[in-house]
């Protein structure tokens, strides 16, 4: 039992994390977990926090309670590698928030106890999670119509594509615009070339573990869009398929990113200045 919570705790830690992150690539991280509570996070070290656990997920109303249950469920049916990796995020997260969080208050001017500081990045975790979560619920929604209107216009695209030449014809005019097929085979070799992509020198395991992640992820997208097109490709046409999904969905994450850091900011500053007025010593009389 203590262990079905020490897991429930776990998938509850996980839940709060951030996970289209908002990454560089595109596509969600694989196995974010959103939507529980980021308003209780006891370390999980001993038997005592098991039951601390324990007494908060009873007294959580139906709807938390079963968000829970289902992320324990995800984190279950997840990999080795894919939990290994909710692990590493998670861990950064909690580092990022904690810079962020001293960032705020040299920034504002507070000089704080330990206990004062410690109760400052507490509060500031939670505040700003509820600034974010729907803030990324919001994206998510946007997300989905944009992407199935980008499935469309590429596979009316790949539809119109003349059939491949077994070599490209020199343009009859000098100076005019080079057959299609030119342009398809570049993209033919971008994504052979994407494809075989080595992590850089002195990456990091996390950056090295996430652009793999990525690469799967993008990659069963771009899969299961091909087959809901319906479209008969050869392997060639596949590639230039993949290569432009590939730039049309990182173009759409450029525009979501941009649009949730516009909404986000004048939120976070308004935070920030709420609690430098919250943690600042009272006037003397």
């Amino acid at each position: 039992m203590a262990r079905q919570f020490g897991v429930l705790a776990v998938a509850c830690v996980l839940s709060i994390q951030t996970s289209f992150s908002q990454s560089s690539s595109p596509g969600n991280t694989p196995g974010a977990l959103n939507g529980g509570s980021s308003k209780f996070d006891p370390a999980l070290k001993d038997e005592g926090s098991v039951q601390a656990w324990r007494e908060y997920f009873q007294q959580l109303p139906p709807e938390e309670k079963a968000k829970l249950e289902q992320n324990l469920q995800r984190w279950q049916a997840l990999s080795p590698e894919e939990r290994e990796f909710v692990r590493l995020k998670e861990a950064a997260r909690q580092e990022k928030m904690r810079q962020a969080a001293g960032e705020a208050i040299a920034q504002s001017g507070l000089t704080l106890t330990p206990e004062q500081r410690e109760a400052y990045i507490g509060r500031y975790a939670v505040e700003r999670g509820a600034i974010e979560e729907p803030l990324r619920a919001e994206i998510q929604r946007e997300r989905k119509p944009l992407v199935d209107q980008m499935t469309k216009k590429l596979n009316a695209e790949l539809a119109a594509l003349p059939p491949a030449s077994p070599a490209p014809q020199p343009s009859a005019v000098e100076g005019s615009e080079q057959p299609h097929e030119d342009v398809s085979a570049g993209e033919n070799r971008k994504f052979q070339a994407w494809q075989q992509h080595s992590p850089a020198a002195g990456e990091e395991p996390l950056q090295r573990m996430e652009r793999r992640m990525m690469k799967k992820k993008i990659l069963q997208e771009i899969d299961g869009a091909m087959k809901e097109s319906g479209l008969n490709m050869d392997d060639e046409r596949r590639r230039i398929y993949s290569w432009r999904y590939i730039q049309m969905r990182r173009k759409i994450e450029q525009q979501l990113r941009e649009e949730m850091e516009m909404k986000r900011k004048p939120q976070l500053d308004a935070m920030v200045a709420r609690l430098k007025s919250e943690f600042s010593p009272a006037p003397q009389k």
